[in-house]
């Protein structure tokens, strides 16, 4: 196969993803929440601290949910659905000790 064939290929593969992306509002929507549900998820392996990361993976489990529903994707409806009380649950229990922490602080 020579290089442009290849290129043809390939460019008419991306121009096919792209139309069904863009086939209507609600794939748009599917796809968006995705990316942002990625990019959250992404920014949680990234930060330092547990609080942070737990927020950003419940945002990243909500993206990727609304993901799972719209497109529809079973696979990642599920394994969304399933981490969000995990992640939900862990956040909200990190907060909660680091208020318990600053308190302890600000009384000593």
């Amino acid at each position: 196969m020579s290089i442009e064939t290849w290129a043809a290929q390939s460019l008419g593969q991306v121009q096919e993803a792209v139309a069904l992306v863009l086939a209507s509002p609600q794939q748009i929507v599917a796809h968006l929440a995705a990316a942002l549900g990625v990019g959250l998820a992404a920014a949680g392996a990234i930060v330092r601290t547990m609080k942070p990361l737990r927020w950003l993976a419940v945002g990243g489990n909500l993206g990727l949910l609304a993901y799972g529903a719209l497109h529809p994707s079973p696979t990642t409806l599920a394994v969304a659905a399933c981490l969000l009380p995990i992640n939900l649950y862990r956040a909200v229990e990190v907060t909660r000790l680091t208020r318990r922490v600053q308190d302890r602080k600000s009384v000593v």
